[in-house]
């Protein structure tokens, strides 16, 4: 009786220990996830990595093809940040960040900018025709 009674205790207690195993492995892995989550940063109520994201205005983006202008996120490859807050378009657009009343975007095929912010019609020049800015004719 007594060999039957230690070969049922040493199976409950091996039994205990492999669910207390099992239940330490469980832990641990919701530890080093809880520990990630923590020290990663969140944006918009989701954690992102910040070695290869950023948030911008609670979205987050990619970090080598995506950046962010202002409020807004645009994609590098084919867009541009003009004075940090407006986005256009690198192929048709161009950036006029000298304006007083804030920067412009322009078409450079067919305007041009001036030191002063203005965009002007490139068959006027930039002495009349100025279509922002604070330039005035003759200047």
């Amino acid at each position: 009786m007594i060999p039957l009674l230690r070969k049922n205790v040493a199976t409950v207690l091996s039994a205990g220990f492999a669910l207390v195993g099992v239940a330490a492995l469980q832990f641990g892995f919701i530890a080093a996830k809880v520990a990630q989550a923590m020290s990663y940063p969140t944006c918009g109520g989701t954690t992102y990595n910040p070695s290869t994201q950023a948030c911008c205005n609670g979205s987050i983006f990619n970090m080598s093809t995506q950046a962010c202008c202002g409020n807004h996120v645009y994609t590098l490859a084919t867009e541009g940040c003009c004075a940090g807050s407006l986005v256009y378009t690198l192929a048709t657009e161009a950036c006029c960040p000298g304006a007083t009343s804030g920067p412009n975007i322009y078409n450079p095929i067919t305007e041009g900018c001036c030191s002063c912010g203005a965009v002007y019609p490139l068959a006027t020049g930039p002495t009349s025709g100025a279509t922002s800015g604070t330039m005035s004719s003759g200047s």
